[in-house]
């Protein structure tokens, strides 16, 4: 049977804990020697302090001393004093001293006297439900005489996983992370492995309520060998729900925090993986001792040196240098991001580093080389620490800067992209290619706006790639910094009603697809009056410029079809998102938006009004005079009898618009198209919308211009305005 190690009082090794409290007075002094420290300190990603109140709890800290190859003894209670210390005096002990925190009792109850030392270093932890992994600890030391004053700082034996939301238009709904062993080695091994047997289960994290800003802790695993690790986040941009898929590295590393950045511009969203050494803030780093320093002599002017670190300009480096050591030393290199290089030269204690220029919105960098003595493996005697300091200008908004300084959006985009905030006594300013498509405002606090404006009607808006240059110098123009802007460049006909730039055309196949729209560089009635042409064109013509149909949520139109019976749409569902309330940027083309009330208003006396037949004029709700004239074609499509289909061409101050329409369907079944009634996507009314209930001159209904309850299955014509813009380009 098993005998557990117990009675400290019977040891030679005295343990005494000691706090900063009141009690420290009191205590003898023989109990007041230097003793081993143990110290819980203060965790963080490098440069930002991230340590949260569960990480810092020790429920539970115990020691192991290991002499021969067997377990001598056990100290099971230990007690962390208010200064985060505790302390251990030993006389005349030797051996291996192992600290485990934060353990269940259940492990504890494994650990028995003569215990091997290989059994011991193979002990696991098992979550007994599905869950996070416990905040589990350890530290290892030689003990020794010489080891009294000493202070051995512990290590988390998980990792961290942490959510970036690195976009104000993104918003994330739940997190999952698959197939997570739910058990791990409590301290580290000679290679990382998984838990033989281990189960694996998924781990999930719900916000109530979307989540926008950064969330450190989201969960936490064991280290691990797992090459499953997938990552799936539920992401809403612009109002649209998207799944993203990412994966883990196979090697989950204990004290590394692993963060999952979700970036998204316009509809694009990306996720990405960082790593980062989940790092202790304690007093040694950055501290220069007798055994390890830099050689200031080997740095170049430019780079600066405070102790053992080293400082590095944003605007990048390529320098090497030396370290001055009393003894053969190995080092270790960690880094938080390999655009930061720190590699060793032909003399193992010289180094050569390369640091590219970090662009604005980008954290400092950081490589640790950890150095150790040759005949002392497991001690580190010092740390150096190089640190690229992060871009001094701020910037917020879509703007994000790769490696090469360039923000390509790799689609069209206006509106304000960045607003940078720059050192002082710095500025901003734009370049362009051709046009003047980007613009920057000054504005009170050092602030700098910058804006992509857009030309209407442009024939060259045909998707070429615009590039702009954006500049943050010296007012003299001296030591500039250079970042590079791309967007596709894209247009569509627009008409300008009363400040109102309409669409020209209705929507066809997907809606951000502009390639799948008419242009202006194909508009087959550039330079005419449009309601002429539609008077005369062709019957494939007319069915053309109609468009497609499409339901709210589906991006991609229904195009109208005949099964040689009957016409329908093809992809009708028989349920479909609310246009009313889907963000009206989601289904439209970018830089567009689907109209609400008061846009299709204007083109009414009220919201039921009898438009009649043939040519006519009235005041609209805001006064203005309106003609209009309605035009009834008989039309044949894709090869059969559609019927008569009418098209409405208003004029307000002799600018011609023209609505028009291929009906709406009403349920899936073959057949059931309203051919003359056009329901419009409409936003900002989650039960009504604009419509015109069409008829044939012959029957004298007249064709009603309505704002009516429809409900959200039946389909939709898209007639989109352009979003407003800060600036129109001349």
């Amino acid at each position: 049977m098993k005998q557990y190690v117990m009675g400290l009082s019977a040891l030679l090794f005295l343990l005494v804990c000691v706090s900063c409290s009141e009690d420290t007075a009191s205590l003898s002094p023989d109990l007041n020697r230097p003793g081993i420290k143990v110290r819980t300190v203060s965790f963080g990603a490098q440069g930002t302090t991230t340590e949260l109140p569960a990480e810092k709890k020790i429920a539970h800290l115990a020691a192991y001393l290991f002499s021969g190859n067997a377990l001598v003894r056990s100290f099971p209670d230990l007690v962390i004093g208010s200064d985060s210390i505790c302390r251990i005096d030993a006389e005349d002990e030797t051996g291996k001293l192992y600290f485990l925190a934060n353990t269940t009792s259940d492990v504890r109850e494994q650990i028995y006297e003569q215990m091997p030392e290989e059994e011991f270093l193979r002990l696991t932890m098992q979550n007994q439900v599905t869950g996070n992994a416990p905040q589990i600890m350890s530290a290892t030391m030689d003990l020794a005489p010489s080891a009294m004053g000493t202070t051995v700082h512990l290590q988390r034996g998980i990792a961290r996983i942490d959510l970036e939301v690195a976009s104000k238009s993104v918003a994330v709904n739940e997190v999952t992370i698959a197939h997570v062993y739910q058990a791990g080695y409590l301290l580290p091994q000679d290679d990382i492995q998984a838990v033989p047997d281990a189960q694996q289960e998924n781990l999930v994290r719900t916000f109530d309520a979307a989540q926008t800003s950064n969330v450190p802790g989201l969960f936490y695993l064991y280290e691990q060998q797992n090459s499953q690790l997938a990552v799936k986040a539920k992401v809403t941009i612009n109002g649209v729900t998207q799944i993203l898929q990412t994966s883990l590295p196979q090697r989950i590393v204990r004290n590394f925090v692993y963060t999952l950045r979700i970036k998204g511009t316009g509809a694009k969203l990306e996720a990405e993986i960082l790593t980062n050494q989940w790092e202790a803030g304690d007093q040694e780093e950055g501290a220069v001792n007798d055994r390890v320093s830099v050689d200031l002599q080997s740095l170049p002017a430019n780079v600066t040196c405070e102790g053992n670190r080293i400082y590095i300009s944003h605007v990048g480096n390529n320098f090497s240098f030396r370290l001055h050591k009393q003894e053969a030393v190995n080092v270790q290199i960690s880094s938080s991001d390999s655009h930061f290089q720190v590699t060793p030269m032909a003399d193992p204690t010289s180094f050569q580093v390369v640091a590219h220029h970090l662009s604005p919105g980008v954290s400092e960098k950081w490589v640790h080389l950890d150095v150790y003595p040759v005949n002392e493996p497991d001690v580190r005697i010092g740390r150096i620490s190089l640190i690229q300091q992060a871009n001094p200008t701020e910037l917020t908004g879509a703007l994000s800067f790769d490696e090469n300084w360039r923000c390509d959006f790799d689609r069209y985009i206006d509106g304000e992209l960045g607003v940078f905030r720059p050192q002082p006594g710095k500025e901003i300013r734009v370049e362009t290619d051709d046009m003047p498509w980007l613009k920057v405002y000054p504005e009170e606090g050092n602030r700098y706006r910058v804006v992509a404006g857009w030309k209407p009607n442009d024939p060259d808006a045909d998707g070429r790639t615009q590039e702009g240059k954006i500049i943050i110098c010296n007012a003299d123009g001296s030591e500039p910094e250079e970042f590079f802007v791309t967007r596709q460049y894209w247009g569509l006909p627009v008409v300008n009603v009363n400040g109102t730039w309409w669409c020209k055309y209705n929507l066809r196949g997907n809606v951000k697809r502009f390639e799948d729209q008419i242009l202006v560089a194909n508009d087959p009635a550039a330079g005419r009056d449009l309601g002429e042409y539609l008077t005369n064109c062709t019957d494939d013509e007319f069915l053309h410029i109609l468009g497609d149909q499409y339901q709210g949520g589906n991006p991609d139109g229904l195009p109208l079809r005949h099964d040689g019976s009957s016409f329908y749409y093809e992809g009708m569902k028989a349920s479909a998102g609310n246009f009313g309330t889907i963000d009206p940027t989601v289904m439209a083309p970018d830089g567009f938006e689907i109209p609400d009330y008061d846009d299709y208003r204007f083109f009414t006396a009220n919201n039921n009004f009898n438009l009649g037949y043939g040519s006519n004029a009235f005041n609209n709700n805001l006064g203005q005079r309106l003609t209009f004239d309605i035009v009834e074609r008989d039309a044949t499509f894709l090869g059969a009898s559609y019927g008569p289909v009418n098209f409405y061409d208003f004029n307000y101050n002799d600018t011609h618009f023209v609505l028009c329409g291929l009906g709406h369907q009403y349920s899936v079944d073959i057949g059931n198209i309203a051919k003359m009634f056009i329901i419009f996507g409409t936003y900002g009314n989650s039960g009504s919308t604009w419509l015109i209930e069409g008829s044939a001159r012959a029957t004298g209904t007249g064709n009603w211009y309505k704002f009516a309850g429809q409900n959200s299955t039946k389909t939709r014509t898209l007639r989109c305005v352009k979003t407003p813009v800060e600036y129109i380009i001349e």
